[in-house]
């Protein structure tokens, strides 16, 4: 017999129905909704009677009596039942031969029903909305929507976060990356060089006695007002994600500084303005609502120069070594961006007893401690406050200010654990012991 036997097969015609009319000449928010109905009707499993479950057994077989290659795939493939699903029921043949039916509708392995149906059914309809409206969501907001709008549901908020990536599997959602061309640069392993410059800083602590607290690394962060997040819950298989923004294009500076021991200096952000302007005078009101938790400054293009750098020196380095105690040596690693280089500044430090040690150039990726592993979980932190500004206030007008901005920075800086901090030293080499 050739492969090209066909089986009659009385498959079961099931009618979908849905409220809305599937019209695929739609577009905009019923063409989204349309087709997450589909894709989530089409894949959602099924319950087979054991009726069912035998016939596409005694298919099975007899495809295997007609030399049909691979008769379970060609089965699958006729039916439109998944091949695993047959390849179980083939396994359990003997089982589902021994069960006297009372009707032809008894089932097994029936498995428990949706523990959280309403929950579920809530949160699928609020995702459909917030992505409409191109709005991220991540699994911590649907998390959160659950608590708020069901608190009884979960006693706690980590058992609710692991449910939604189980309902996701139910539903045909997955975690999607915002469609847009991404460039990634090479680097060369220069592991000469960050071996030297790791055993040069080793050898300074050595000889002056320093401690971890008083070596300091120190860099200069981009925060964009308008920081959308480039991945967003969505129905898996659509070919465009879109993602809300507040279209601000608005940026600033951010001076970020650690110590090897975990600790944590004041950030410093520099706004976009002039020295004798309104935002420079706002700053100094006492009316004032930027964030006392981070010290704010502004320059012509929200840059690093001289001023700023000077700035930094006086009111975060220095508020740290005197808040530390008895004013001691201390080593600060930064970049060989050209500031950083200026005799000023290098006098400014050798004032506070600070020795400079500047990164070898094309090194930061590996050897300054912010780049490697902080500056990362900080960005994530702020756009995750900026994803819930946007979904909290998606029926007004969204504009992020700057004193919401200094807020956002001093929530995100806060988050930093120190053990983070002190693993990415740890991973680079310039500590070799565990301090926490």
């Amino acid at each position: 017999m050739s492969d090209s036997y066909t089986i009659p097969i009385n498959v079961e015609t099931i009618t979908l129905t849905s409220d809305l009319s599937l019209d695929h000449n739609l577009t905009g928010e019923n063409q989204l909704v349309q087709e997450f109905d589909k894709i989530i009707l089409k894949k959602r499993r099924q319950s087979y009677p054991v009726s069912k479950k035998r016939e596409m057994i005694e298919l099975i077989q007899t495809a295997e009596r007609s030399h049909i290659k691979n008769p379970i795939a060609y089965i699958a493939k006729e039916s439109e039942i998944d091949r695993k699903i047959l390849a179980k029921w083939v396994k359990e043949s003997n089982t589902l031969s021994n069960i006297e039916l009372c009707s032809s509708t008894r089932k097994i392995h029936h498995g428990p029903s949706l523990k959280y149906e309403t929950q579920e059914k809530e949160v699928l309809e609020w995702v459909i909305q917030q992505r409409n409206l191109n709005l991220p969501v991540s699994n911590k907001n649907m998390a959160s929507f659950i608590m708020k709008n069901h608190p009884g549901a979960f006693s706690r908020f980590s058992d609710c976060l692991n449910w939604t990536y189980d309902m996701m599997k139910r539903n045909n959602l997955s975690i999607r990356r915002k469609t847009h061309d991404a460039k990634s640069m090479n680097e060369e392993e220069l592991g000469s060089i960050h071996l030297d410059y790791v055993t040069h800083i080793r050898h300074i602590m050595d000889t002056h006695g320093l401690q971890y607290s008083n070596v300091i690394n120190m860099d200069e962060t981009g925060c964009y007002f308008d920081m959308a997040p480039n991945t967003t819950v969505n129905i898996a298989g659509q070919k465009h994600v879109n993602i809300k923004t507040t279209g601000n294009s608005n940026h600033c500076t951010v001076f970020l500084a650690v110590a090897l021991n975990g600790a944590k200096l004041k950030p410093l952000v520099v706004f976009k303005g002039k020295v004798t302007g309104s935002v420079a005078s706002k700053l100094k009101s006492s009316s004032s609502n930027y964030d006392p938790r981070v010290h704010c400054c502004v320059q012509e293009k929200a840059y690093c120069d001289e001023s700023i750098m000077k700035i930094w020196i006086e009111h975060c380095f220095k508020l740290y070594v005197n808040t530390a105690g008895v004013k001691q040596l201390s080593l600060l690693m930064m970049d060989n961006f050209s500031p950083h280089q200026l005799k000023s500044v290098r006098d400014q430090l050798a004032e506070n007893i600070c020795i400079l040690s500047l990164l070898p150039a094309n090194m930061t990726s590996k050897l300054q401690i912010l780049d490697v592993g902080i500056n990362k979980p900080f960005k994530d932190y702020m756009k995750a406050q900026y994803t819930q500004f946007l979904i909290d206030n998606v029926d007004k007008k969204s504009v992020v200010t700057r004193e919401l901005m200094s807020t956002w920075i001093a929530n995100s800086w806060e988050l930093v654990k120190a053990s983070a901090i002190v693993n990415t030293s740890r991973s680079i080499g310039f500590i070799d012991k565990i301090i926490l």
